[in-house]
């Protein structure tokens, strides 16, 4: 898990230069958030005498600021990002499924572009060999 804290300070009061006056910035703190999380529910579990099942989910969220600078970590700043992920195996078929929620303009600023992006994914990966019931010693 990752925080960053960017501070601006600025001066207290009024500010007078060359017989201007200058009005104060506002203190500002612009923060940025990572955190991600994965557990295997289960690992190596015995199906069968050959086929073992594992199956893990992973959690992860994103927020950064409108504004948000770092010298520290490169990170596009307005923006919000979560995502859900599971991930497992039964024997030599192996499978993904997924869910993320992106969206950006998080002052929701009439004049610009909001983006909300959903996105759900799932595939599954086997062998020729496993599919039609050939062991895999076979040659």
């Amino acid at each position: 898990m990752a925080a960053l804290r960017a501070v601006s300070i600025a001066i207290r009061g009024s500010l007078v230069v060359s017989g201007h006056q200058h009005n104060r910035v506002p203190f500002l703190t612009r923060n940025a958030r990572y955190f991600e999380v994965s557990y295997e529910v289960l690992h190596g579990y015995a199906l069968t005498k050959s086929k073992q099942v594992s199956l893990s989910i992973t959690a992860k969220h994103e927020q950064v600021d409108p504004l948000f600078k770092s010298l520290g970590a490169s990170t596009q700043a307005d923006k919000h990002t979560n995502e859900f992920q599971l991930t497992g195996n039964v024997g030599e078929i192996s499978f993904q499924a997924g869910d993320q929620h992106f969206n950006d303009n998080l002052r929701h600023i009439a004049s610009i572009l909001e983006s909300l992006t959903r996105a759900q994914r799932f595939s599954v990966a086997a062998p020729a060999a496993a599919l039609l019931g050939f062991d895999s010693d076979c040659r």
